[in-house]
């Protein structure tokens, strides 16, 4: 099932942490912030969404999340969830992209923005993005490890 969360652009109050007792579950490395939202989602904490980009990452050419420790996990993390949870597992999907379609996600207007760089550490430098997306394209198919196992890519 998709996890629709980066929790790296997840803004959450400490007070909310602390009285709720939210900490990560140390038994996992790489899946641990699906559980950690999993259980916010429990225990009724309240969501929002930011209309607009709020972080930017840089791809240096490797991810923890697709080395193998992080699809063994991601596989025993499919296999505790409910039945009917894999059974609704299409039209999940659907609604997520539908939900990320009526929120206007993949219709952002180009915008300008500045960071740090290795080259430069002591200033920003400013990138303009002409057609911004929150896919990454280029590892779309590495996240989907059946599709990658059927392949004979993992």
């Amino acid at each position: 099932m998709r996890f629709p969360v980066l929790t790296c652009a997840l803004f959450v109050r400490r007070r909310v942490v602390e009285a709720l007792g939210l900490y990560f579950d140390t038994q996992w490395r790489d899946v641990g912030d699906c559980f950690w939202v999993a259980e916010m989602v429990r225990r009724g904490v309240r969501f929002a969404v930011l209309p607009g980009f709020t972080s930017v990452f840089t791809d240096r050419g490797e991810n923890m999340n697709l080395k193998p420790n992080a699809l063994r996990e991601r596989q025993l993390k499919w296999q505790m969830a409910p039945a009917w949870v894999k059974l609704l597992k299409h039209a999940f999907f659907a609604q997520y992209w539908l939900r990320v379609a009526l929120r206007g996600a993949p219709f952002q207007k180009p915008f300008d923005f500045s960071l740090y760089t290795l080259a430069d550490p002591s200033r920003r430098v400013a990138r303009h993005v002409a057609r911004p997306t929150s896919l990454w394209r280029e590892r779309w198919t590495q996240y989907q490890p059946h599709r990658n196992q059927a392949a004979g890519h993992v």
